[in-house]
């Protein structure tokens, strides 16, 4: 059962009471035959002319609760969207996390959609420079995320490409300040610290090599 969706089945009667909530004026508690059954949004008690005195079928309840629902979806991914931009199919994942309908789910997304607030492509492309210009990972690890929150793989593969990412000259500036901290340390130490720096990050072996290299190179012309 859904956070918003009560037992409704052979439900139906008489709204006895319609009356707004204490901690949210913006919503109302429906109460038929004198039971409270559920909250509703405003928008919906509007949408279905809502008043006490109103005699509801089933099918009706029914659709009054999932048009509850889907409102509640909605507003469940604003509130995610308000702390930071993310993909569609990681809003679908928290949404399925926090209790709600396939049904519900997809028409939320389809609404955030058709608000533009949702628009997996741009959301690559401003996730892919951020992670370029404040924290450098290989390709691999950004193909991996990306997937993670839904991505299609065309849309990953697009956005990658058109980032015309330089791996190794990535690997040197998040690399950088690590390898000056171990100066002091034997090569062979420094060597192991950044392979495993560079692991957590995706890159691989002949990356590591080249990063290496560089960076011994340099000291070498110092």
């Amino acid at each position: 059962m859904s956070p918003t969706e009560p037992d409704v089945e052979g439900s139906g009667g008489l709204i006895t009471a319609l009356t707004p909530q204490k901690r949210a004026t913006d919503r109302y508690s429906l109460f038929i035959d004198g039971t409270f059954v559920l909250g509703l949004g405003v928008d919906v008690v509007i949408e279905f002319g809502l008043s006490p005195g109103m005699r509801i079928d089933p099918e009706l309840l029914l659709s009054i609760t999932t048009r509850e629902e889907i409102a509640g979806a909605t507003n469940a991914a604003l509130h995610l969207l308000a702390y930071r931009a993310r993909a569609s199919g990681e809003l679908q994942t928290r949404l399925r996390q926090k209790g709600f309908s396939p049904e519900a789910i997809e028409a939320a997304i389809d609404k955030l959609a058709s608000w533009n607030y949702l628009d997996d492509k741009a959301f690559a492309q401003s996730w892919v420079e951020q992670q370029q210009t404040h924290r450098p990972r290989s390709r691999r690890a950004m193909v991996q995320d990306l997937r993670s929150r839904g991505i299609e793989p065309d849309t990953i593969s697009e956005t990658l490409d058109a980032a015309d990412i330089d791996e190794v000259q990535d690997a040197i500036r998040a690399s950088a300040r690590k390898w000056e901290s171990w100066r002091a340390l034997p090569e062979d130490v420094r060597l192991r610290r950044l392979s495993g720096f560079l692991a957590r990050r995706g890159y691989g072996y002949d990356i590591v090599r080249q990063v290496h290299n560089h960076f011994t190179t340099d000291e070498v012309d110092e």
